[in-house]
């Protein structure tokens, strides 16, 4: 999910009103004039909400310290996590994970499967009409020849196990990356159906372009190879270092990555990697990475995506329509004060 740029009200009022008005050979460059105008807007307007952002999680961490909590974050800014991937097992993982983990991704993992087996459950990214779509998603059309790219839970939170989940890894969170509270602000559960359409949307290179406080978890529910949709990612191929989007200004113009640039990087340097393993993988990261997701072409995947900022309070529970969205909601809240998840349109 990526951030997208939001109409300005009062200029496209602006505009409607001189229409009218101005001669028919004046209009292009006054239109032109009013879109770099708008830019403008926008730009500044992103820039803004960085420094909101900035000024509230300066604020959280001295919340935090105040109610008496000692912490010693392994990174000095959340982003400098950049693509950290999570295993048990796994040495040096920038989170613990509780000795329940895996039991844990199996009941929600099994709770997700049959919750998409049923049409009313989910929408999807295809073009299908409600009285086409049977119950079962398996004899849809659509399923059937491979059109649709993803399928969206429309209602996540009463999964079964999916609180007790998220719960420890939001406080790892917070003891070792933010030194603050946590808002689990997002929740996503969607599934990546075998398919054979053109790659679109977050299918394609791009950064999520959120404030820069905005980090993401990606737990994988089923095994994950190359041929099951893995998440990717550029990266340097001398350090390590992910590739991140550039100019980041929140909702102003779009984030979508060229392929010519794409290409470009990858001749200085950089290469592409997927992130592949059994159900429970799991990957932190700073959404402002260029990434892409991958189509489907052997077996379906499945997966959980946490959304997280700081919070000036500590939220209980964790997982909480009052303060958690999901598909449906605008992807943050302009402003970091404001909690609750806002509808789209």
């Amino acid at each position: 999910m990526k951030a997208e740029a939001e109409p300005i009200p009062f200029v496209n009022r602006a505009v409607d009103r001189l229409r009218p008005v101005v001669p028919r050979s004046l209009r292009p460059p006054l239109r032109h004039l009013w879109r770099s105008f708008e830019k403008g807007l926008r730009y500044e307007r992103g820039k803004r909400i960085l420094r909101r952002y900035s000024g509230h999680y300066r604020t959280a961490r001295r919340v935090y310290r105040n109610a008496g909590h000692r912490s010693a974050p392994l990174v000095t800014f959340p982003s400098d996590v950049g693509v950290q991937i999570v295993a048990p097992g796994r040495s040096n993982n920038i989170i613990d994970l509780p000795e329940q983990y895996l039991p844990l991704v199996y009941r929600v993992a099994a709770a997700v499967d049959e919750r998409f087996r049923y049409s009313e459950n989910c929408r999807v990214v295809a073009g299908l009409l409600p009285e086409t779509i049977p119950v079962l998603m398996r004899d849809t059309h659509a399923i059937q020849d491979g059109e649709v790219i993803s399928q969206q839970l429309l209602n996540p939170f009463d999964i079964a196990g999916l609180a007790d989940l998220c719960e420890p890894i939001v406080q790892q969170l917070e003891h070792r990356v933010y030194a603050s509270h946590v808002l689990l602000d997002k929740l996503y559960l969607y599934r990546s159906p075998i398919c054979r359409a053109a790659p679109r949307k977050s299918w394609t290179w791009h950064y999520d372009n959120h404030p820069r406080e905005v980090l993401k978890v990606m737990i994988y529910l089923t095994d994950v190879t190359a041929e099951s949709a893995p998440f990717e990612y550029l990266r340097a191929s001398s350090s390590g270092e992910p590739i991140r989007g550039r100019p980041l200004a929140p909702l102003y113009g779009t984030s979508r990555v060229p392929a010519s640039t794409v290409e470009r990087h990858l001749k200085s340097g950089a290469e592409s990697c997927m992130v592949t393993g059994p159900a429970g993988t799991m990957v932190v990261f700073d959404d402002n990475v260029v990434h892409r997701g991958n189509l489907a072409k052997e077996q379906h995947r499945d997966v959980l995506v946490l959304q997280v900022r700081p919070a000036t309070f500590h939220p209980v529970p964790r997982v909480d329509r009052r303060w958690t969205g999901s598909f449906g909601d605008v992807d943050f809240n302009a402003s970091p004060q404001e909690v609750t998840p806002r509808r789209k349109g």
